[in-house]
C-alpha cells in the first residue's frame, strides 16, 4: 500500500464501531487540524527538534495505554519517546519509533493527547537533525479516539472521569470519533505501579468478551434478529455521521443565538457549512432544480452540510418540502422575516429587484461570519458542480498543496512577501470576462486582485473577515463590486493582498508594493480560483472558437497539476443577442469583439451539458 502502490491510508481493526467520519475527524490527507503548521512535508535537511513540533504528522496512532495519561505518572510507560500505540503489529512498530538505536529516529508532533503535558524526549528541542528522516508521530486524544476504559464494572473513578474529558473536548470543538475495546478480555492486570493515584484497585474485573462490552457501552448496531445471522442490520437509522438536524429553522425574536448557531454547525463539515439564498421565484426555478440534482449524482455528501436561506416564507415551506420529499432531510432551510422580492429568479432582466436582493444578502453574510462566527462557502443557484467543493477548497482552509504559515495570521508588523503562502481569509471565483491568458492585463485596470465573482466564494469568519463584512451592511455595499472595491483600494480603509496559488494564465502579482514592504498583519488574504476548475460562460461563447480551442488546453494543465473541474456557473449568460468583451485588452486583437450568446442560463447549461433533469424536470439521481 504504502510503497508499491502509494496511498495514504487509515487502518482499523474490525472490534471497532465509529461515531463519527473519520476522514473528517482526522482532516485527511493531512492527520492534524487547527494548528499551525510549517510546511506539508517537512524542512530540506538539517534542522533543531523543535522546529519539527508543529509538522503535519507522517503516522496517526491511536494510544495503547492501559489507563488515561492524566492519571499515570509517566504517560509514556518506560518509552522515550512516544506512549504507547496500538496496531495489531504494534509492538514492532513501537520499538522502532521510540529506540534511535533501530536505525529509525522519530518525535512526537503537536497537538499532544490531553493528559501529556510535554514530550519525554532526552533530546533538548534545539537539538540539530536531519529533518528528512525524522519521523512524526501524531499519538490522539484518548477521549476521541477511545478504548475500553469509560467502562471498567469496578473502577468507577474511570466512569466519573470520562464525562470531564469528554467536556473538555466539546470545548475545543471536537467530538468523539470512535469506541475500540482493544483490551477488553476475562482479567487484565493494569499498570497501576506508574499511578497517581494508589489507592486505585491494581486488579479490574472484566464484563466478558468484546461484544459484552460494546452493549455495556450502548456501541452495540445490530438488531437482535441478526446476531446469528451473516447479515447487517436495517442501518437506514445510522446512515448519516451525526444525529438528524431539523430541516427547518425559523429565526424570529424569541430565538437564542447558541441554539441558532448549533443547528448550523449541525451540519458542519470540516468547520463548514455551504449556503445559498433563495426567494419563492428562485425556489421553484429550475435552476435550483438543477443544482440540487447535480450534488445528488457528483457530490451527494455536500447536500448534508448545505443550507438554503428562504428570503420569504413560501419559499422556507417549499423548500422544506423538497427536502424531506426528494433529498431525505439532507439539506436544511433557514428563514427569518426580511422584505425582499419574492419573485424575482436567475435569468430574470428586472435589474432593481435584483439589486434588491444583492442588497439583502449583506446583513445575512454579516450575521454568519460575525454573530455566528460561521466559515461557510456560498453558491448562486445558477451553478452545477461536478465535484465535491468541499474537498476542492479543502475546507476549511481553502486553499491545499502549498507551504502553509499560519492558520490565521502574523502579528502585528511584517513584510507583504510574507503573507503570500498563508490561507486565505476570502476565496472567490473570478468574473473576468475571458481567460486570464488572454488578457494584457488580467487585472483589467485593478491594482491587488482581479474581477472577483459573489455568486461562489468561501469565506473564514475572523477578525479581518468580520471587519469587512460590518463595513459592508454599515455603507450598504453590494456584496461584489462592493467587495471588489473594498479588497482592490487602500484608501476604502481596508488592505488585501492575493495569496498563492495564483490562477493559471497570471504569472505574477499586480501589486504596486513591494515584496519587502511593511504592512499590518490585518491584511486580508484573497485568493482567486482557477478559471478552469470553477468555470463560467467562457469556454461555450458561440463564435469565439478560440476560447473553445483553448479550455481543452486548460483542463490538461489542471489535471498536471492533479486537479479537476469543480463547478459550471453561467454567471453572465444573459438574454441579449451580443455581449461586448473587453478585447481591447486582449493579446489577440482578431478574436471577434462581440460574442453571440446562445440563449438564456437553461439553454447555456444544455450547450455545455450541465443539465441534470429530465424532460419532465424530475431528477433521475436517487440519494
Amino acid at each position: 500500500m504504502v510503497s508499491t502502490l502509494g496511498l495514504n491510508f487509515i487502518f482499523t481493526d474490525l472490534d471497532t464501531v465509529f461515531l463519527r467520519d473519520p476522514f473528517v475527524a482526522l482532516n485527511i490527507p493531512h492527520g492534524i487540524s487547527n494548528v499551525t503548521f510549517a510546511s506539508m512535508d517537512a524542512p530540506e535537511g538539517n534542522t533543531t527538534l523543535g522546529s519539527l513540533f508543529d509538522l503535519v504528522p507522517d503516522i496517526v496512532y491511536s494510544t495503547d495505554a492501559r489507563t488515561f495519561f492524566h492519571y499515570m505518572v509517566d504517560p509514556d510507560e518506560g518509552n522515550q519517546r512516544i506512549p504507547r500505540i496500538w496496531l495489531n503489529d504494534q509492538y514492532g512498530m513501537e520499538k522502532l519509533l521510540d529506540d534511535k538505536n533501530s536505525g529509525f529516529d522519530s518525535v512526537m508532533v503537536n497537538p499532544f493527547p490531553a493528559g501529556i503535558e510535554e514530550r519525554k524526549d532526552p533530546r533538548p528541542v534545539d537539538e540539530v537533525v536531519n529533518a528528512t528522516q525524522v519521523v512524526r508521530v501524531r499519538v490522539l486524544s484518548q477521549a476521541a479516539f477511545r478504548s475500553a476504559l469509560p467502562y471498567y464494572e469496578d473502577a468507577g473513578i474511570f466512569g466519573d472521569d470520562y464525562p470531564m474529558l469528554i467536556k473538555e473536548l466539546e470545548s475545543r470543538g471536537e467530538y468523539e470519533v470512535f469506541y475500540h475495546p482493544n483490551y477488553w478480555m476475562d482479567a487484565i492486570t493494569l499498570p497501576y505501579g506508574n499511578s497517581k493515584n494508589k489507592t486505585l484497585t491494581k486488579h479490574i474485573k472484566q464484563s466478558g468478551n468484546k461484544e459484552e462490552a460494546m452493549r455495556i457501552s450502548n456501541r452495540w448496531y445490530l438488531n437482535a434478529n441478526v446476531l446469528s445471522q451473516n447479515t447487517l442490520a436495517n442501518t437506514n437509522q445510522i446512515s448519516l455521521a451525526r444525529e438528524q438536524v431539523p430541516v427547518l429553522y425559523i429565526r424570529n425574536e424569541t430565538s437564542i443565538i447558541v441554539d441558532e448557531k448549533a443547528w448550523f454547525t449541525g451540519r458542519y463539515r470540516n468547520d463548514t457549512v455551504m449556503l445559498a439564498s433563495a426567494n419563492f421565484g428562485a425556489a421553484k426555478s429550475p435552476m435550483l432544480a438543477n443544482m440540487l440534482c447535480s450534488l445528488a449524482k457528483n457530490s451527494p455528501k455536500t447536500l448534508d452540510s448545505f443550507v438554503i436561506w428562504a428570503t420569504d416564507i413560501e419559499a422556507a415551506y417549499f423548500l422544506g418540502n423538497i427536502s424531506t420529499t426528494y433529498y431525505k432531510s439532507l439539506f436544511g432551510v433557514y428563514y427569518y422575516d426580511v422584505n425582499l422580492p419574492l419573485d424575482f429568479a436567475s435569468g430574470d432582466s428586472d435589474n432593481e429587484k435584483y439589486m434588491q436582493l444583492m442588497a439583502g444578502r449583506n446583513a445575512f453574510f454579516e450575521r454568519m461570519v460575525s454573530t455566528l462566527g460561521l466559515n461557510f462557502i456560498f453558491t448562486d443557484l445558477d451553478t452545477v458542480f461536478l465535484k465535491d467543493p468541499f474537498v476542492a477548497l479543502n475546507a476549511p482552509y481553502g486553499v491545499s498543496n502549498v507551504s502553509v504559515t499560519s492558520m490565521d495570521a502574523l502579528e502585528g508588523n511584517t513584510t507583504l512577501g510574507s503573507l503570500f503562502d498563508v490561507v486565505p481569509d476570502l476565496v472567490y471565483s473570478t468574473d473576468a470576462r475571458t481567460f486570464f491568458h488572454l488578457m494584457i492585463d488580467p487585472y483589467e485596470g485593478n491594482q491587488r486582485i482581479p474581477k472577483i465573482c459573489g455568486g461562489f466564494f468561501f469565506i473564514r469568519s475572523n477578525e479581518r473577515t468580520i471587519r469587512l463584512w460590518k463595513h459592508m451592511l454599515e455603507e450598504g455595499l453590494n456584496d461584489q463590486y462592493g467587495m471588489e472595491k473594498l479588497l482592490d483600494d487602500k484608501n476604502s480603509g481596508f488592505d488585501s493582498v492575493m495569496v498563492n496559488p495564483l490562477p493559471a494564465g497570471i504569472e505574477k502579482r499586480k501589486d504596486p508594493r513591494s515584496e519587502d514592504k511593511v504592512v499590518n498583519a490585518q491584511v486580508v488574504r484573497v485568493r482567486i480560483l482557477s478559471q478552469a476548475a470553477f468555470r463560467n460562460s467562457l469556454p461555450y461563447y458561440e463564435d469565439a472558437g478560440m476560447v473553445g480551442d483553448d479550455y481543452p488546453m486548460l483542463i490538461k494543465e489542471l489535471e498536471s497539476r492533479g486537479e479537476y473541474e469543480v463547478f459550471y456557473h453561467p454567471n453572465y449568460w444573459i438574454d441579449a443577442d451580443v455581449f461586448e468583451l473587453p478585447y481591447d485588452n486582449s493579446k489577440n486583437k482578431t478574436l471577434t469583439k462581440r460574442i453571440k450568446h446562445n440563449g438564456n442560463k437553461e439553454e447555456a447549461m444544455k450547450v455545455a451539458n450541465q443539465w441534470y433533469l429530465n424532460e419532465n424536470g424530475t431528477c433521475p439521481h436517487n440519494i
